[in-house]
C-alpha cells in the first residue's frame, strides 16, 4: 500500500495538483506534507461536484416518479414501488 500511496502522490505532483509544502523528521522518520495547488483545488471541486450532480438527478427522478404515481401528468398503470430501493421491505 505504501508504494501505491507514493505513486499517487508522485502523479498528483507531476500533474501540478499538489506541491510539497515541507519536510520534517519525526521520531527518526522523514515526513512530507503536501498542499493543494490552485489547479488541485479546482480539480477537487469538480470531483466533488460529480456525486452531488448524480444525487441531484436521482432526487429529481424520485420526485418525478412520485408525481406520476399520484395521478399527475404522465401517470402510468405501473404501481408505485413500496419501501426500499428495490421496492421491497426495508
Amino acid at each position: 500500500m505504501r508504494r501505491h500511496l507514493y505513486g499517487v502522490l508522485d502523479r498528483l505532483t507531476a500533474d501540478g495538483l499538489i506541491v510539497l509544502d515541507r519536510e520534517e523528521v519525526q521520531s527518526g522518520r522523514p515526513r512530507r506534507y503536501y498542499r493543494l495547488t490552485d489547479g488541485g483545488t479546482a480539480a477537487l471541486a469538480a470531483e466533488a461536484e460529480r456525486p452531488a450532480a448524480g444525487a441531484s438527478a436521482a432526487k429529481k427522478r424520485i420526485a418525478e416518479g412520485r408525481r406520476t404515481s399520484e395521478g399527475g401528468p404522465g401517470t402510468t398503470d405501473v404501481p408505485a414501488a413500496g419501501p426500499g430501493l428495490a421496492g421491497g421491505l426495508a
